[in-house]
């Protein structure tokens, strides 16, 4: 019996989730006072804030307050007092788990990485219908157009878009378009890059 620690890659929630290897049957589960973080460097404990449990009872998800987790830091959790479906105590030589904190990324510079997916992309039957522009500059603008070359949607790339926009198949952001190709551009300083959509309704 013992313990692994899965890491969000997305830090900017401070999130942390728990899974255990077997069914939990202990309330204690959902104690935060029986979770202990801290870094390698320092013994200070740091308590989750909260801690949401998964209708399988197999997954805890701690989140921690904004600012805890600091790129490229090691940390160590630690969990106790908790027992399994046997009642038995999960064995606090297994109850530990070190990770690393990613590097923050570089930001994105150019057009070049540029993906868009799905395409083509059948509405309401497998996909939710949104088609995703990744790894976009902040700063750049993606023009979309119908083939008769008219403007049906225009989307400004934000800081906090984190280079991943999303297009919600709404003209104008407010109505839904009609099957068919259309052409989209991204621009960037100097750059541009354009293909088309293929969406089937």
């Amino acid at each position: 019996r013992y313990l692994m620690v899965k890491v969000s890659r997305e830090f900017f929630r401070h999130i942390v989730q728990v899974f255990q290897r077997f069914k939990l049957n202990d309330t204690a589960m959902s104690d935060v006072q029986n979770y202990n973080l801290h870094t390698q460097e320092s013994p200070k404990v740091i308590k989750p804030r909260t801690i949401i449990r998964d209708q399988m009872d197999r997954r805890a998800i701690l989140t921690f307050p904004a600012g805890t987790f600091m790129p490229e830091v090691t940390y160590e959790i630690h969990i106790s007092k908790i027992k399994d479906l046997d009642h038995d105590w999960i064995d606090p030589n297994h109850a530990k788990q070190v990770f690393t904190v990613p590097p923050t990324p570089d930001p994105i510079k150019n057009l070049d990485q540029v993906i868009v997916y799905p395409n083509p992309i059948r509405s309401n039957e497998f996909h939710r219908g949104i088609i995703v522009f990744d790894f976009v500059p902040s700063g750049a603008t993606i023009e979309i157009y119908n083939v008769k070359g008219e403007l049906v949607d225009n989307l400004q790339v934000e800081p906090s878009d984190s280079g991943r926009k999303e297009w919600y198949l709404l003209s104008g952001g407010r109505s839904d378009i009609a099957g068919g190709i259309y052409v989209y551009s991204i621009q960037f300083m100097n750059s541009r890059k354009t293909g088309k959509l293929a969406i089937i309704k």
